[in-house]
């Protein structure tokens, strides 16, 4: 009777055993079917990279286009019409220097610095003209 217990606790150990050896191999086996799917997807992307790194190569060195020279004056049989500029809007422009002498003082508007008429920034940057008592004084020409 001991024998015959023995001999069911060995079997059913070996049935169980072999039950987790079967899923660890089909497992295995698929693991490495996944494996050589990566391995293959790997290979196309690498040759897709060298063919992209080709096309950028030969873009890098390829002559770039010659500008087309304007026409020249004897060239032209018929007059060019006249071109209009655009207006320069009235928050941009910035007096020139003939008009600083009536000008004493610059407020830089981003700022709200006073530059004096000998600054490098006297009427150089965006702003207006103003007085001795606005804004805050340069620290290079003591506003």
């Amino acid at each position: 009777m001991k024998l015959q217990k023995i001999l069911l606790i060995i079997f059913c150990i070996q049935f169980f055993v072999a039950k987790d050896v079967l899923s660890d191999t089909e497992s295995i086996i698929e693991i490495r079917q996944q494996l050589e799917k990566l391995k293959s997807e790997n290979n196309a992307l690498k040759q897709e990279n060298q063919i992209l790194r080709k096309l950028v190569f030969e873009r890098q060195n390829a002559p770039q286009p010659q500008p087309v020279s304007s026409p020249t004056a004897s060239s032209v049989s018929t007059p060019l019409p006249p071109t209009t500029l655009p207006t320069p809007s009235p928050a941009r422009v910035v007096p020139s220097k003939a008009s600083s002498a009536a000008v004493e003082y610059w407020i830089t508007t981003s700022s709200s610095k006073r530059h004096n008429s000998g600054c490098k920034y006297f009427q150089t940057s965006k702003g207006r003209p103003g007085a001795a008592t606005e804004g805050t004084a340069c620290k290079i020409c003591g506003g």
